[in-house]
């Protein structure tokens, strides 16, 4: 094209049928020469706290993302492991792959917290990345922890309170 250059550099050898071309240079740019080698984002997993809740089930979200955008989809596996809270009794045990479409970077991975009326320590399972396609895994482990919020009833019976008058007043 209009102000291109190309600079040919080729040295022959009697008898050198088949030598390859050398020091060919496009643009001032060797032709034949690897470049650097392209570098893929990282994913990343983010850890998540949430009310465990009386009754029924709420999504406790984990955001998945990538250290920066990707010209092409990128996907990795999670699966959700016990800690001191226990899959199926706690939240739902969960494994799935999360997929980003070029150009996006966040993604959210929800587990179910099943709750209860049990009083109880906070309780806490896992969440890990694995078999990434398009990206290294950066940071491959959250941890959620499920939040007491059951309030433990007094005792009957044995609770007293005492009120002594010091004055009165006149």
């Amino acid at each position: 094209g209009a102000g291109k250059s190309v600079e040919l550099g080729y040295q022959a050898t009697r008898g050198g049928a088949g030598a390859p071309v050398t020091n060919v240079k496009v643009n001032g740019v060797t032709v034949g020469t690897p470049g650097p080698a392209p570098t893929l984002p990282s994913v990343s997993i983010g850890d998540a706290v949430g009310a465990e809740g009386s009754s029924g089930t709420s999504d406790l979200g984990f955001a998945v993302s990538l250290s920066e955008a990707s010209p092409s989809a990128v996907s990795v596996g999670y699966a959700t492991s016990s800690g001191t809270a226990t899959a199926g009794s706690d939240f739902t045990a969960k494994s799935g792959t999360v997929t980003f479409a070029p150009g996006v970077t966040s993604q959210t991975v929800n587990v179910g917290v099943l709750g209860d009326t049990t009083v109880e320590s906070n309780e806490t399972f896992t969440v890990t990345l694995s078999n990434s396609s398009g990206a290294t895994v950066a940071d491959g482990t959250a941890v959620g922890t499920i939040t007491n919020d059951d309030v433990a009833a007094p005792a009957p019976g044995g609770a007293s309170v005492v009120h002594e008058v010091t004055d009165d007043w006149g």
